[in-house]
């Protein structure tokens, strides 16, 4: 889209092409756990976040006992959403079967290894701040060789 009094041409910014960019935008999707985070378990079970089209997030509920129920918490669901970083306004409600996915495997502890021979000595010689050194140890003793 040009700018007024520009024509389609004309060069445009990188930040104006990146704002009008629909992959960039936050109109795609909320995840279900971020929703069963923000909602809590027992109203999660019932329902599905679905989409986000334009400020409105469309959620697919269990019943219309459940829409109802939602639609007097919209408030207090979109300001928590809002707070979560996530940009809607309003919520509209479906009625069909809500797919709650599979609980995800736990993450497995990452166990530090011992540094590399002669980082220590190579780390210490340096004129680094001592959060760099920290940092630098850190992902030595933590990453996966």
């Amino acid at each position: 889209m040009a700018r007024a009094g520009s024509s389609a041409r004309d060069p445009r910014s990188i930040a104006e092409i990146l704002a009008a960019s629909a992959a960039l935008r936050n109109d795609a999707h909320v995840s279900w756990w971020t929703w069963q985070r923000i909602v809590g378990e027992r109203v999660a079970t019932r329902s599905q976040p679905e989409r986000v089209e334009g400020k409105t997030l469309w959620v697919i509920v269990q019943s219309s006992a459940w829409a109802n129920e939602l639609s007097l918490l919209s408030s207090m669901i979109v300001e928590r959403l809002r707070r979560a970083r996530i940009d809607v306004h309003g919520l509209r409600f479906r009625v069909g079967n809500p797919s709650i996915p599979a609980r995800p495997e736990p993450l497995r502890p990452v166990i530090p290894k011992p540094l590399p021979e002669g980082l220590e000595e190579r780390l210490a010689a340096l004129d680094y701040a001592p959060e760099l050194q920290l940092a630098i140890r850190t992902a030595a003793a933590l990453s996966r060789r």
